[in-house]
């Protein structure tokens, strides 16, 4: 039965957000994606993508928002679009949050490519370059690129 149990665990191994922090590759397999109107302005529509490490203890996830019904393949930048970029790591008051530095030069700069989307996934990929601890300016972590193919919860 661990077998089995073990198996179980793995059923949504095909999915992964994979991204490359610091000069270095992480893929994880726990995510999930959602594309659809706005909950509070069915004039908009979201998309946004989040993963996890195992133990929950990180995150990374992007989100943007269009005007009007619909998001479809395509690149979408931060310079174009409200596109909250968010990586958190630790717990409790040992949390970091980081996100995008937009209220100072340099700016962090991200583009989404949305290169498949069905009823059930979303896939696609990104580039940008830094995000700032929000309670530390000089304390940044370098996301510069990555892809994800996730499973599509809306």
């Amino acid at each position: 039965s661990c077998k089995k149990d073990s198996a179980k665990e793995n059923e949504d191994s095909e999915y992964y957000v994979k991204f490359k922090m610091d000069g270095t590759w992480i893929t994880w397999t726990n995510g999930l994606a959602e594309l659809g109107p706005d909950l509070d302005d069915n004039t908009k529509t979201n998309f946004s993508f989040i993963g996890h490490n195992p133990g929950g203890s990180e995150m990374f996830g992007i989100s943007f928002q269009v005007d009007g019904s619909a998001i479809s393949q395509g690149t979408y930048s931060s310079d174009d679009y409200y596109m909250p970029i968010d990586y958190t790591t630790g717990s409790g008051n040992n949390m970091k949050w980081y996100s995008m530095q937009t209220n100072q030069a340099p700016y962090s700069s991200y583009t989404v490519t949305l290169s498949a989307i069905t009823n059930t996934t979303i896939k696609g990929n990104f580039t940008g370059n830094f995000l700032v601890n929000d309670s530390d300016e000089n304390d940044k972590v370098s996301i510069t690129e990555g892809d994800f193919f996730l499973k599509r919860i809306r």
